[in-house]
């Protein structure tokens, strides 16, 4: 086995242009939902991900919440790859660094758009352009979905980072209980909305 770490994103092209990659990354864009098996011959055909599981040692595979990871790197498994690490953008960057490079510069980020709609919703009635989704059902708890927003990094965790916030669902109900905790952690400029 080689001793070389491989980086993989499996992210969208948006989401790396807004919130950067880690160094040393290779790129198999798959959408939110992605095939795993077809994401990974993509990757392999393209030469991102080598044929041969022996030519890497470890392999990090990455995204915004580290679900795609978990399903790209269990295809991976498959295919005769040993030491996977997967996770989040946020969960790795400690150990791997961010190629600032690669991301748009925080002044660029002017109004966040956020979309609490369930993934169903979402692909059912479409989604505002721009729009950052953090998924939370009818019933949520409104405090542990935008918890779930930061640990993501669909929200950040720098307040000043945004001039301003707009949030919307179906009806607007759960845009409000979310903005409400977005208050409280000193978001300002809020604005819900409905789709």
């Amino acid at each position: 086995m080689n001793g070389k770490t491989l980086i993989i994103d499996v992210r969208g092209e948006e989401e790396a242009k807004k919130f950067g990659e880690l160094k040393g990354t290779v790129r198999v864009r798959c959408d939110i939902s992605f095939d795993p098996s077809d994401c990974v011959k993509k990757g392999i055909d393209s030469g991102a991900v080598p044929k041969d599981p022996s030519a890497v040692g470890e392999v990090v595979v990455y995204c915004r919440s580290g679900r795609r990871a978990k399903r790209f790197a269990a295809e991976l498994e498959k295919l005769g790859f040993e030491n996977i690490v997967t996770g989040s953008l946020d969960e790795l960057k400690g150990r791997f660094g961010l190629d600032e490079s690669k991301s748009e510069e925080k002044e660029k980020v002017k109004t966040l758009i956020i979309d609490v709609r369930s993934q169903e919703e979402s692909e059912r009635d479409g989604e505002l352009k721009g729009s950052v989704r953090v998924r939370c059902d009818n019933s949520y708890d409104a405090a542990e979905c935008v918890k779930r927003g930061l640990e993501s990094g669909a929200v950040p965790k720098d307040t000043s980072s945004v001039g301003g916030v707009v949030v919307y669902c179906r009806s607007g109900k759960r845009a409000r209980r979310f903005a409400l905790e977005l208050e409280k952690l000193g978001f300002q400029n809020i604005t819900t909305g409905l789709l």
